[in-house]
């Protein structure tokens, strides 16, 4: 959308001091005089991110509210036009309800990743959710493409040890801080957008409707190897050499794009209030020197049918809300408010077999957990919180 604005807000407990492009000084004054302004001050600052023109609202807000509440958040409206949206209904699309569709990706799965497609090779059989899965073993070295009712996976073997058996892995990894990796370091190979021009290509030819933009993190010497799936002598064995990561490449994370918004994002990491867990809504797509190394998706929806337009909240009420719910927990350790986004919260009706796709406002923070044992230590623990759009309530279930 073009935004570039950004505040930068300095509060204490006792009292709120804002920070602009350029430092503002207040002069020497008494009590509540003083404290009065400044709140004032910041009142003002704070409806740059409740203003009616969508083009003239922020996209980053830095503020320190005290010594362990910090907000250094991305403030994301995706493609809203204006501050009304609809809820819609929607069924859960399924990928291999149709064997010509299902053969369709992989042909052009196959095909993008620089394999033959061969019909004779694809394997059909019995998924065990329920329906079909369909799948092309390419090689011994977890070289493999499948199709299941609800996601499409390939990867090649470089794409495997990148993604499947690093410490960046989404699935089977340590938990790591992924924004480390989202350095805007760019590679040999080619340039972040050239390759994300790339991955959203083959993505949309595979019939993905995703986001204009994909988050980008550069996996470099920092990914290194750390698991070996067929080699246990060599696991437990490995040389500090076996560990180093020679192949670097960008992962693209895509968000399914509904009507301008994307689907809840969150899940991979982040617990809701409840301490649930969302499937995140997303397309990965690894690249490497070679091309195209890792697909994996998660479940798309087929919009049914629409429900009622109303005017959400701007995201001035949202940040409020958050840090004064953060605030109330951050005794037990150090918090962090790093998002803001504008969203789509599918909830499932079980009369109906629909989901109902809720506009909400999710904030995803960070806080700093202390463990003790024998050996403690401190993690950097990921949540969510998720607000009805329209009437600002915390939702806590899925």
């Amino acid at each position: 959308m073009g935004r570039k604005n950004c505040a930068v807000i300095m509060l204490t407990s006792a009292c709120l001091v804002l920070t602009a492009c350029a430092p503002t000084e207040f002069p020497e004054q008494n009590g509540t005089e003083n404290q009065d302004r400044m709140e004032s001050f910041v009142e003002q600052e704070l409806a740059e991110f409740g203003k009616d023109d969508i083009e003239k609202i922020p996209d980053h807000l830095t503020y320190q509210v005290d010594d362990l509440l910090t907000v250094d958040a991305d403030i994301r409206l995706w493609g809203l036009s204006e501050w009304k949206l609809s809820d819609w209904y929607a069924t859960e699309k399924n990928y291999t309800e149709s064997e010509e569709e299902a053969n369709r990706l992989i042909k052009e799965i196959m095909q993008g990743m620089g394999w033959t497609y061969d019909s004779k090779r694809v394997e059909c059989s019995e998924y065990s959710s329920g329906g079909k899965r369909y799948d092309v073993e390419i090689s011994d070295k977890d070289e493999r493409v499948s199709i299941i009712p609800d996601s499409v996976f390939a990867t090649n073997a470089s794409g495997y040890i990148s993604m499947g058996q690093s410490v960046f892995s989404p699935c089977y990894g340590p938990v790591v801080d992924r924004e480390l990796y989202k350095t805007g370091r760019e590679l040999e190979f080619g340039t972040i957008k050239e390759s994300e021009k790339k991955a959203a290509d083959f993505l949309k030819k595979l019939g993905f409707q995703v986001s204009e933009t994909a988050d980008c993190y550069t996996l470099d010497e920092k990914n290194k190897r750390w698991l070996w799936d067929h080699d246990m002598e060599k696991q437990e064995n490995h040389t500090p050499e076996d560990e180093e990561n020679k192949n670097f490449s960008y992962l693209f994370l895509f968000y399914q794009d509904y009507f301008g918004i994307p689907v809840i994002r969150g899940g991979a990491d982040e617990k809701i209030t409840n301490d649930e867990y969302f499937e995140p809504n997303q397309c990965e797509v690894n690249i490497d020197k070679d091309g195209i190394a890792w697909l994996d998706t998660t479940p798309a929806y087929v919009s049914e049918k629409m429900g009622t337009e109303q005017e959400i909240l701007r995201p001035a009420d949202i940040i409020e809300k958050q840090v004064e719910m953060m605030k109330s927990k951050e005794g037990t350790g150090e918090m962090k408010l790093s998002e803001v986004s504008l969203e789509y919260l599918p909830v499932y009706d079980k009369e109906t077999e629909l989901y109902h796709m809720c506009p909400v406002w999710a904030c995803y923070y960070s806080q700093v957990v202390t463990y003790l044992g024998e050996v403690s230590y401190d993690s950097d623990e990921a949540y969510m919180a998720i607000y009805d759009a329209y009437t600002g309530e915390v939702l806590q279930t899925k």
